[in-house]
C-alpha cells in the first residue's frame, strides 16, 4: 500500500508513520511526501482556513497511492485565553472521493505579544519565535 503525505517536511513524514505503525493494515504502507501547496496563507488564522490547507494538501498529495495525507498546523480565535488563539493540527485523510478529519490537541502560547507578532504582524510562528528570540 502507498501513503502519499502533502508535504516534504521530515517531522511530518515521521509522525505520520509512527501513527501508521499502530494498525496492522497499514504497518507497512509505503509513505511518500510530496511537495504540494496549502492553497492557505503560510500561517493559517483560523480553523476554517487550517482544515482547508489540510484538505487542499491531501487532494493535491492524491498520485498514484491509495490514501494521500495532508497536514496544516495553524491558529484559531479561543475566548478566555491569554493570548486570543490556540496552536493546533488538521488532519486530512483522502481516498479518491471522501476526506476524512482529525485533530491534535491545541495548546496557546502563554506571551501575548508573541501572538502580536504573528496575528497583527502577519509573522509566521517561525519568524515570530526567532524575533522574539524564543528560537534555538
Amino acid at each position: 500500500m502507498k501513503i502519499n503525505v502533502g508535504s516534504k517536511n521530515n517531522a511530518k513524514l515521521e509522525a505520520v508513520k509512527e501513527s501508521l505503525r499502530a494498525y496492522e493494515r497499514l504497518a507497512q504502507a509505503e509513505v511518500s511526501g510530496l511537495d504540494v501547496a496549502s492553497g492557505v496563507s503560510e500561517q493559517p488564522l483560523s480553523l476554517d482556513e487550517t482544515v482547508q490547507g489540510a484538505i487542499n494538501r491531501a487532494k493535491a498529495a492524491f498520485q498514484d497511492c491509495e490514501y494521500s495525507i495532508g497536514l496544516e498546523s495553524g491558529l484559531m480565535a479561543v475566548p478566555h485565553t491569554k493570548s486570543g488563539y490556540l496552536d493546533f493540527c488538521a488532519c486530512a485523510i483522502y481516498d479518491g472521493k471522501e476526506v476524512a478529519l482529525g485533530f491534535s490537541s491545541a495548546w496557546e502560547f502563554p506571551d501575548p505579544k508573541f501572538m502580536d507578532l504573528v496575528s497583527k504582524q502577519g509573522l509566521t510562528m517561525t519568524e515570530a519565535a526567532n524575533k522574539a528570540g524564543l528560537s534555538d
